[in-house]
């Protein structure tokens, strides 16, 4: 496994990324006022429609009817995750992984 991620130091930093998305899938109080919200929207659509979210609140000026999900490159706001499921949309967030420490072909091309 060391030698298919490129050393040890990158195989540390892997595990330490793997471990905080664990954490935070699996702690903490659901930030809405319905629980189910927290939930992972299941299923899958005919077409996606991506929005590309930096911050502050624009989100409440987007056309839900069409967004399915919401790439949050902005602080994490918990209102948004909160509303985007109301709406059956999904949202994914940013994750820094420095791949220039890797410096294995395989996990670049991955990621």
């Amino acid at each position: 496994m060391k030698r298919l991620l490129g050393g040890g130091a990158c195989l540390a930093r892997c595990c330490a990324l793997l471990a905080l998305l664990w954490l935070g899938s699996s702690s903490g109080a659901c930030p809405c006022s319905d629980p189910a919200l927290c939930r992972p929207i299941a299923g899958t659509r005919e077409f996606e429609v991506f929005v590309f979210d930096v911050g502050r609140k624009t989100w409440k000026f987007y056309d839900w009817s069409q967004i399915t999900t919401v790439a949050a490159f902005g602080k994490y706001d918990p209102e948004l995750l909160c509303y985007a499921h109301s709406k059956g949309a999904r949202v994914v967030l940013k994750g820094w992984l420095q791949l220039g420490k890797c410096g294995h072909l395989y996990i670049k091309f991955i990621y």
